[in-house]
């Protein structure tokens, strides 16, 4: 099930770095969810210059400064995270989402449906396993980290959030890579909800949404390229 990093053959990853957390401190502190949000929020931070999303990170670390814990720990708040680190699965994209916006950046996130083992029909907010896995895929070429729902352990209980930036398929067998508790690059087979170690019963896609003057562009561009076929045409 698990390998140690850098021992698949890569078959996609996300530009740049995923910043990581001290050992320990930050996720034990307010839970794996907040935690996660702001590993990839970070990222957009440093890959996309979106300053303001997450002010004090630099580098391929989350340190424990004051504003960054202060900002975690509001992560948290927007996410409803009680005393214990524990957040209800249907907070996680709100809470991302509210965060974003009040650092001035709009954002989407969307659950998956659980994610089905191979055979198992699909129906209502369910996914197949391919199509979870192409949606992983489509995420991280995109250079757009996501988020699973996993189960951390042998138990099959889905209790554990992580971070994904990279994929691997390797003699017909897909794993993703996630950074683990102790702040190493890991790889995990990428499999419906079972008794295996961080097999995975969601996953949460997490894009930007353009600003209002972004869509003008590609409108009027869009627009432009309109007009221009039509002349040609006439």
């Amino acid at each position: 099930m698990f390998s140690t990093a850098f021992s698949q053959i890569v078959s996609g990853s996300i530009s740049g770095t995923m910043p990581g957390y001290i050992t320990g401190y930050l996720n034990d502190r307010n839970g794996c969810v907040p935690t996660s949000i702001a590993e990839v929020l970070a990222y957009w931070d440093l890959q996309y210059s979106m300053l303001n999303m997450f002010p004090g990170v630099s580098g391929t670390n989350l340190y424990t400064v004051s504003n960054v814990t202060n900002e975690i720990s509001q992560i948290a708040s927007d996410c409803g995270t009680d005393g214990t680190g524990d957040t209800l699965t249907t907070n996680i994209c709100p809470g991302l989402v509210t965060y974003a916006g009040s650092m001035g950046y709009a954002f989407q996130a969307t659950l998956s449906g659980n994610i089905l083992p191979p055979g198992v029909k699909t129906h209502g907010s369910q996914i197949s396993l391919a199509a979870a896995w192409n949606n992983l895929v489509n995420s991280i070429n995109a250079n757009e980290p996501m988020l699973l729902l996993v189960a951390p352990d042998t138990s099959g209980t889905p209790s554990h959030v992580t971070p994904v930036f990279a994929y691997s398929n390797t003699s017909g067998t897909d794993y993703y890579e996630y950074i683990a508790d102790d702040g190493i690059p890991t790889w995990a087979q990428f499999q419906a909800l079972d008794n295996s170690p961080y097999s995975v019963l969601n996953e949460i896609q997490i894009n930007s949404v353009p600003e209002p003057s972004t869509w003008a562009m590609l409108i009027g561009g869009a627009t432009s390229l309109l007009l221009f076929r039509r002349r040609r045409r006439s």
